[in-house]
């Protein structure tokens, strides 16, 4: 593999890898942009200036020019890191990969009187600072063993072409690159066990602190703050007593949706589990995304949520209504059942419908705005079932836990009659099971087993969670939401509040159509949380102390877009498009490098002017081709050396084929003897040192 498809190759796999970990494009459309300035400079240079510190400053200045303007993206947020925060060890690897690229296109590599090859040195920089960057990144949707072989990618690149150079390409990248890269792989993955089994005993009393901006669910029986942590355990034992404070408030900016939501149930979901890992626990299906107002080319302040009605998404302003919480609940965003939109620059997609807010840890009040579709989403009944399903159900949301309470569920299933499932679940439930806030099962056994099979008693977690598996048993997909359920009205205000007493959990069934619709099987005695809002007068709220999240004015939407806002836009579609434009620019890069390649081979062959001139003449091609390699291995013509001197030096470098000694002999006798020259010999000698050198 030559230096030039190293110079290109190293920079491209340090972007993949960099799409990789953060998920932004940028790094990839820098690597191209200065990938094919260095193309059109490399054909344009041999008409610049001479003299190495010349030459040295055009690729230095690109690889800053790229480095300030990736920064400046990154570190604005207009790079749309969706994955993990880069460092800046990656910045700085890309940039010198980048500078090797330039420098090798450019022809302004700087080697010392010894023959050091910095421009190698400094692809061998780049490529550690890039592995470096990989293995201190947090990886989230690729395992490090995706993520770190392509990051280790550019520094054996590198390595290879240096120790190796005389090496076949693949030969090369079968028993050196590709290998090479799995072992440091390895090796960092190696490191960072080692050290994780080593931290005891250099750091004892070290304890990792959690998040202060998430808060933790309480556990059963607590008084703090409610809310999800990534994982539910179903509690054992219970003895609920709460403070009755209000969680979080909801204003309605029409009467027809405070009086909708006033005459029927009302579900504030915060979190969806649907992975049952065992009797006891259950998690969630993690998604992992950032979701940005521009991610629809309009900037509207209107980000739509991933849901089956999307068909009836509105503009309708009735549909809208704005949230009041406190910063602790931003972890676990509440929002109505039926929410479509919610209007803020950007909300992270923990998981399956749980979405989080970020905030400065200064702000402690927030206020956002969200839309509702304008037919709120009716609880589920027997006849939704009934319809064909188009799509394939996935495979988490029939998933039963892997315990010998699996086998029992089908059994109890079986006994079900097929015409009326939901009928069915409700009538068991009524007859085996109680709600109760107070209970407690044995040490050793099944919480759910007890509460289906046994004592029968629990509250909402247990009726939803045991729903769920009754639900999959028959084959019908279903998840356990958490959230809160009624409520008080107040409709002087036309406002919600929730306390923590209204905290619920409830089921919910992917229907045919792709619909998540309520299937609440808790019963409705005086102790649980009521599913209907209660009408009673609230505080007037003092809206400013919150800090608006959803501030915009969609009456004075502008028309026109500045640059930022262009930039993100193309930035949006980059990241949505990624490998295809890749692909596409590669192609064009590798385009363009052939048609160079071949106009400057059609030049090679074609015959020295006459030099009238007292300058001294060029030499041959194929002198030129002896010149090439040697500075491949290191080596550089000084002026006034002879070619028979360039020869001897290189013979001690690497061993030297005859057709070399015969073309230098060629050209003592045509340049310095009086014979004349002929063009067939001088292509044949091209042709040979050429095949060599490769």
């Amino acid at each position: 593999m030559r230096t030039p498809s190293i110079a290109l190759l190293a920079p491209l796999a340090a972007a993949v890898a960099g799409w990789m970990l953060s998920g932004s494009p940028v790094p990839m459309a820098l690597t191209l942009a200065v990938s094919a300035v260095a193309l059109v400079g490399g054909f344009l240079s041999p008409r610049l200036p001479k003299g190495e510190m010349v030459r040295l400053i055009p690729p230095l200045l690109l690889a800053l020019a790229a480095l300030w303007i990736e920064w400046r993206l990154f570190e604005d947020g207009r790079a749309l890191a969706m994955r993990a925060e880069m460092p800046f060890s990656y910045h700085a690897g890309i940039a010198l990969l980048w500078w090797a690229t330039a420098d090798q296109f450019l022809r302004s590599s700087v080697k010392s009187e010894s023959g050091f090859p910095f421009g190698a040195f400094t692809g061998l920089t780049g490529g550690l600072f890039v592995l470096g960057a990989s293995a201190d990144t947090v990886l989230y949707d690729f395992g490090p063993w995706e993520a770190h072989p392509v990051a280790a990618l550019p520094l054996m690149l590198w390595s290879a072409g240096l120790v190796l150079p005389l090496m076949k390409p693949l030969q090369r990248t079968a028993l050196v690159v590709l290998p090479g890269c799995l072992a440091l792989t390895g090796l960092v993955l190696a490191s960072s066990s080692a050290m994780t089994e080593l931290r005891p005993w250099f750091y004892p009393d070290d304890e990792s602190a959690l998040d202060p901006s998430l808060s933790r669910a309480p556990e059963i029986g607590t008084r703090g703050p409610l809310g999800d942590a990534a994982s539910r355990k179903l509690p054992r034992e219970a003895d609920l007593k709460f403070r009755r404070e209000i969680v979080a408030r909801i204003r309605a900016h029409a009467p027809s949706l405070y009086r909708t939501w006033s005459e029927a149930p009302l579900y504030l979901r915060t979190s969806t589990l649907a992975l049952f890992e065992s009797d006891e626990l259950i998690s969630p299906i993690r998604s992992g995304r950032w979701l940005y107002d521009l991610d629809d080319g309009i900037a509207d302040q209107r980000i739509d949520l991933e849901t089956a009605r999307r068909d009836e998404i509105t503009e309708d302003p009735a549909t809208r209504h704005t949230y009041y919480v406190d910063h602790r609940t931003l972890g676990h965003l509440p929002l109505v059942s039926d929410a479509v939109a919610i209007h803020t620059p950007a909300v992270y997609e923990f998981a399956d419908d749980w979405y989080q807010l970020s905030a400065a840890e200064e702000i402690r009040l927030l206020r956002y705005t969200a839309s509702v579709t304008p037919n709120p989403v009716a609880e589920l009944r027997g006849a939704d079932l009934t319809s064909l399903r188009t799509t394939e159900i996935p495979g988490v949301y029939l998933q039963l836990p892997p315990s010998p309470l699996s086998g029992k569920i089908r059994e109890l299933c079986a006994t079900f009659p097929p015409e009326d499932p939901l009928g069915s679940i409700r009538r068991f439930l009524a007859t085996q099971t109680s709600y109760s806030l107070r209970f407690s099962t044995p040490e050793g056994s099944s919480p759910l087993g007890e509460f289906l099979f046994g004592h029968g008693r629990g509250h909402c977690e247990h009726f939803a969670a045991a729903t769920v598996l009754m639900l999959r048993g028959l084959g019908i997909p279903s998840r356990v939401s958490y959230g809160f359920a009624g409520g008080i009205a107040d409709p002087g205000q036309r406002l919600f509040a929730f306390r923590d007493s209204d905290f619920h959990a409830w089921a919910e069934v992917l229907t045919p159509n792709n619909e998540w619709k309520i299937f609440d099987t808790t019963p409705r005695v005086p102790n649980a949380a009521s599913r209907m809002p209660v009408s009673e007068s609230l505080p007037v709220i003092d809206e400013l102390p919150y800090h608006d999240l959803s501030e915009f004015d969609e009456a004075t939407r502008r028309t026109g877009r500045d640059w930022n806002e262009i930039l993100l836009l193309v930035v949006s579609w980059l990241s949505r498009h990624f490998f295809p434009v890749s692909a596409i620019s590669l192609g064009v890069i590798a385009a363009l490098g052939w048609f160079m390649g071949r106009r400057g081979h059609k030049q090679d062959h074609l015959p020295n002017p006459v030099n009238l001139s007292d300058e001294i003449p060029e030499p041959p091609a194929f002198l030129r081709e002896i010149e090439r390699v040697a500075s491949r291995v290191g080596l550089r013509k000084r002026p006034g050396q002879t070619w028979r001197e360039l020869l001897d030096q290189l013979s001690g470098r690497m061993p030297l084929p005859s057709v070399a000694t015969e073309a230098v002999r060629y050209h003592y006798e045509t340049a310095y003897a009086g014979k004349r020259r002929d063009e067939r010999s001088e292509a044949h000698f091209l042709e040979r040192l050429r095949t060599w050198s490769e």
